[in-house]
């Protein structure tokens, strides 16, 4: 099955799919396609989130 969804929306699916293939194209010519396994994105998701510099309040 393949389900199309923006990323945004990938909290969703993610408790239901085993892998994401993620489609993009930086440069506006050719796109590339990357394929994840579902613990790949979250330990990707994770650290992108530890990553992220602390609000301010």
């Amino acid at each position: 099955m393949l389900i199309v969804t923006p990323l945004q929306k990938i909290h969703v699916i993610e408790d239901y799919v085993r892998s994401v293939n993620f489609v993009y194209n930086p440069l506006g010519s050719h796109s590339m396609v990357r394929n994840l396994s579902i613990e790949e994105y979250r330990q990707e998701k994770q650290q992108y989130h530890a990553d992220e510099p602390l609000e301010q309040a």
